[in-house]
């Protein structure tokens, strides 16, 4: 059963993450029964059902820093939260702790779908950027309660070490806000205007370099007023289309036919096809055979 609810609350996960184009990884498990027992008599409690709480758990890694924020809202928005501590706050400048978010959540109805027996039970959430991840394994080796305190020396090195993978974060974040908005690097900017809308219709992975190389070419039918109004066009593009993409999705989830369908910029060549197809022709050619072009024109009702 508590398999079950952390499978539910990992899919969950990855669907809202994806939904708003944040770069994570997500994990989730069931506590081992052997393990949920040794706790039980480690810690001499009284009623260990009811008081160990990470009895399913998941983990959501951000890419990036700035993608935490975002993450611990959508969280509340989504879950029933019973508990939340932002160790980034709750930890003291000169502690040896590693950052991250702990949640005690349960599922929400429309998540619930048909399984009632989830309804009401815990599920821990952790949510963490790589670097404090890297930490959290490293720290919990070297210094999971300790039976005697660290000397200064050693303090000092791990000091140094939470120091240098807080900048890893901010540098991270930093150099990636550079990149999204210098004009060389235009692609990865529609890109990640893409994937938000893109995983609201499927789940499907798809291959970042075969869609960088495809916009790459697509941008030319943008003129230079559009391409910095790309992510107001495409948010509206969705919004007028939105039942036929969802059916477009549907009809070719499992479609070799949608094989290019299922890739981000599927919704520039969408978007553009009605008005500027010619261009759209063009500038596919220089990168792909047109008759990969054409199977995704007629699922809109264009002919190549």
């Amino acid at each position: 059963m508590y398999q079950r609810l952390a499978d539910t609350v990992a899919d969950v996960l990855t669907q809202i993450s994806r939904r708003h184009g944040i770069d994570c990884e997500v994990s989730a498990r069931s506590k081992e029964i052997h393990s949920f027992l040794k706790k039980a008599i480690r810690k001499s409690y009284v009623d260990p059902l009811s008081e160990i709480r990470d009895k399913a758990a998941a983990r959501i890694i951000a890419t990036y820093a700035d993608a935490l924020d975002r993450l611990n809202e959508l969280i509340e928005e989504r879950f029933e939260v019973h508990y939340r501590e932002d160790k980034r706050l709750s930890t003291a400048y000169n502690e040896l702790s590693y950052r991250g978010t702990h949640f005690e959540v349960s599922l929400r109805e429309p998540d619930l779908a048909s399984r009632d027996e989830l309804a009401g039970l815990i599920c821990e959430i952790q949510v963490r950027t790589q670097a404090e991840h890297l930490w959290s394994r490293v720290s919990h080796a070297l210094l999971y309660k300790p039976v005697e305190e660290p000397d200064d020396v050693v303090k000092r090195r791990i000091y140094r070490l939470i120091a240098l993978l807080e900048v890893i974060d901010s540098e991270t974040s930093a150099a990636r806000q550079v990149i999204l908005s210098s004009p060389s690097f235009a692609e990865a900017s529609m890109l990640d205007d893409l994937e938000r809308y893109y995983y609201e219709f499927t789940s499907q992975q798809f291959d970042k370099e075969l869609s960088l190389m495809v916009l790459t070419s697509l941008k030319s039918t943008y003129n230079l007023s559009e391409l910095p109004q790309f992510g107001t066009l495409i948010e509206r593009f969705v919004e007028r289309n939105r039942e036929k993409l969802e059916k477009l999705f549907a009809d070719y989830q499992s479609d070799e036919t949608g094989l290019l369908l299922h890739q981000p910029e599927s919704f520039v060549v969408f978007e553009r096809i009605e008005e500027h197809l010619f261009a759209v022709k063009e500038a596919w050619q220089k990168v792909l055979p047109i008759d990969l072009l054409e199977p995704i024109a007629n699922m809109w009702g264009v002919a190549v």
